[in-house]
């Protein structure tokens, strides 16, 4: 499993500053949310007895809790407040059920005792059956053999990227032509 990681573009600092706080938003919340994938598809390992994807899920996962670990002092200071604002402006669609699976996910493991443990964390494992089931309902991967044996090994695994490669390219060229449109001034 190769690591994806939304990468900040080198001129991020000259967007205008609710560009900049949206790009900062959208990185914490892919960086945290992408461990629920990846406990899923580990539980997802274990449930089918397929011990090296387990073990690569687990590996991923201890990598990803320590990289929440490196970034720890800007997730403390994360303003989740600010980034449900955000989202509802951009998308009020998004369901109670959602809000409440990703409030739980974030307080879990925003827990600094808890991001190294999450693998085991009984928790973390229920909260994760009790999405796939609200979700799936008959099914669930978790509770239907049929489903589970048409697992194919990874199941919403990639980092999200809200379509970064083609915003760094946006935000370049508008950066470039605010430039340019400055010289000719």
């Amino acid at each position: 499993m190769k690591r994806e990681q939304l990468q900040q573009h080198p001129r991020l600092h000259e967007l205008p500053a609710n560009l900049q706080e949206q790009i900062i938003h959208a990185h914490n919340f892919s960086d945290v949310i992408h461990g629920a994938a990846l406990l899923y598809n580990m539980m997802l390992a274990e449930k089918s007895g397929r011990e090296v994807l387990l073990d690569q899920y687990h590996d991923a996962l201890q990598g990803w809790a320590a990289e929440l670990v490196e970034r720890e002092s800007i997730l403390i200071r994360w303003d989740r407040h600010r980034f449900w604002e955000i989202a509802r402006l951009r998308n009020a669609r998004i369901s109670t059920l959602t809000t409440n699976f990703i409030n739980a996910w974030l307080n879990l493991v925003l827990d600094q005792h808890k991001v190294a443990t999450v693998a085991d964390n009984p928790q973390a494992r229920q909260l994760i059956y009790e999405r796939e089931r609200q979700l799936k309902r008959g099914l669930a991967r978790l509770d239907n053999q049929r489903q589970l044996e048409q697992w194919n090994g990874e199941a919403g695994t990639r980092r999200l990227n809200f379509r970064w490669a083609v915003a760094q390219t946006i935000i370049a060229d508008i950066l470039t032509g605010l430039a340019e449109g400055g010289q000719n001034a």
